[in-house]
């Protein structure tokens, strides 16, 4: 009994991922048009990155909190003694990243993007927002790999 509801609550997490993904691909398609070497942004640019650095944010946190997290559930791990580094070095164990260290690099950039007033320094917005394009690939890499481990364990079809 408790491993259906773990694995519909997987599955729940998951599908909401994907939604999150899809929804923050939408933006990233408009950001990348961005052209990062100008001094200043307009407000409809300022409006894309915001959108798109907060959509980035969003995922990464979805991915660690409720994915990840669900996924040990589902799994039998003791959550409760489990910091979220140990959730995110799971990963590498369960082959979804080659290197536990690509979701620290993950986890770091939405940090800055969710808790630092970058918004106060355009040169670090820049920076900022160059670094969360750059890893879009890594983001989506993930989320399929994600994907196929659980349709190989069956989880998904």
């Amino acid at each position: 009994m408790k491993e259906t509801r773990s694995l519909e609550n997987f599955k729940r997490e998951l599908e909401a991922f994907d939604k999150t993904i899809e929804w923050c691909q939408d933006t990233f398609k408009k950001a990348k048009q961005i052209n990062l070497n100008k001094t200043s942004f307009t407000k409809r640019e300022l409006e894309v990155i915001d959108l798109f650095l907060a959509r980035f944010s969003r995922s990464v946190d979805m991915f660690i909190n409720r994915v990840l997290r669900s996924l040990d559930v589902l799994e039998l791990e003791d959550k409760n003694m489990k910091t979220t580094l140990d959730i995110i070095i799971g990963a590498e164990k369960r082959g979804i990243v080659e290197d536990y260290r690509t979701i620290v690099n993950l986890r770091d950039l939405r940090n800055k993007i969710a808790h630092e007033y970058i918004w106060e320094r355009n040169l670090e917005l820049k920076e900022t927002f160059k670094k969360a394009l750059e890893q879009m690939h890594v983001l989506l890499e993930i989320s399929h790999n994600l994907k196929q481990y659980a349709a190989n364990k069956g989880y998904i079809t």
